[in-house]
């Protein structure tokens, strides 16, 4: 079962749902995961276990939002840190994550946008 995502930023950016992770049938796979295009800048879901991954609308290279230069340094939480997201994607690639903190915004390109699970999908 996968989850759902939304990214937001106070400068009004907001995502439609964003599927992440795997179904029943494709998740040794298939593991949706949110990509900034470094050519063009959209904001995407693609499979992190696609070895050349793409942007769909330039066809430019990504970097897929579990890297650290996309987000902040410092958790939201005073408590014990945890992931909005998590997948275990096996072999050298571990597992992908996405901390409880703020990420690279693709449209005001400022480090202010979260990731909220709004539910999951089979």
């Amino acid at each position: 079962m996968g989850q759902i995502l939304q990214a937001t930023c106070p400068c009004g950016f907001d995502s439609t749902k964003l599927f992440l992770g795997g179904g029943m049938m494709n998740f040794t796979t298939y593991c949706g995961a949110p990509a900034l295009c470094d050519s063009c800048g959209a904001f995407l879901v693609l499979n992190y276990l696609d070895p050349n991954p793409r942007c769909g609308d330039c066809k430019g290279t990504v970097r897929f939002y579990n890297d650290p230069a996309l987000r902040s340094t410092l958790e939201r939480s005073d408590q014990k840190s945890h992931d909005v997201f998590s997948w275990n994607v096996g072999g050298k690639l571990g597992t992908f994550s996405l901390p409880d903190t703020e990420y690279l915004c693709p449209k005001c390109r400022e480090i202010k946008m979260s990731f909220v699970s709004v539910g999951n999908w089979d």
